[in-house]
């Protein structure tokens, strides 16, 4: 499911909010043969991606178990993913931009993501609980803001330049990206 909400709050500035839900269910949900989805891809969730993990930031008394870095990227994958958007935008170029009509469609950007993935195998890892808070697991949302530049590359793509916050991280401050994605 994807539902998602535009709201324009003045003419060059607008809202938007996206709730996505994507997941396995049935008696092969949790096959093995079949990979996980992972929530770490910026057009999901910023700040969680899979390159800006690494186990240089842990701790050299702390074993990689217990390390928080390891912890985190293991909650980005499971056999079903939910995802949280919001964004505030301010059009910069085009028709209805700060700056008038351009040559290429321009907005800086407010985000909040938090997204959770989970799965139900207890029966296979019990010492694992990867449910989601709400079926009294362990697993709990995920969540980022930041801010950044994004460039409509003629209706086909994204590109973004951002900082994000990743604040279920404790090891990873802030940080300057870039991604290409789909739009939202």
């Amino acid at each position: 499911g994807d539902l998602r909400g535009y709201l324009r709050i003045a003419s060059p500035l607008t809202a938007g909010v996206r709730l996505l839900h994507y997941g396995r269910y049935l008696s092969g949900a949790e096959d093995e043969r079949l990979s996980r989805l992972f929530l770490g891809y910026p057009s999901l969730i910023r700040g969680y991606d899979n390159g800006s993990f690494s186990t240089d930031r842990c701790p050299p008394n702390v074993g990689l178990e217990q390390c928080s870095e390891i912890q985190v990227y293991d909650q980005l994958f499971g056999s079903r993913v939910a995802v949280m958007n919001g964004e505030l935008r301010l059009s910069l170029f085009g028709p209805v931009g700060v700056f008038g009509s351009g040559f290429l469609p321009a907005d800086l950007v407010g985000f909040y993501d938090a997204g959770l993935a989970w799965s139900t195998n207890l029966d296979e890892t019990p010492d694992i609980d990867e449910r989601a808070w709400f079926q009294g697991g362990d697993r709990e949302p995920l969540r980022s803001a930041g801010a950044g530049l994004r460039f409509n590359l003629l209706g086909f793509a994204l590109a973004e330049v951002y900082w994000v916050k990743p604040f279920d991280r404790p090891l990873r401050n802030g940080y300057l990206t870039f991604s290409l994605n789909s739009g939202f």
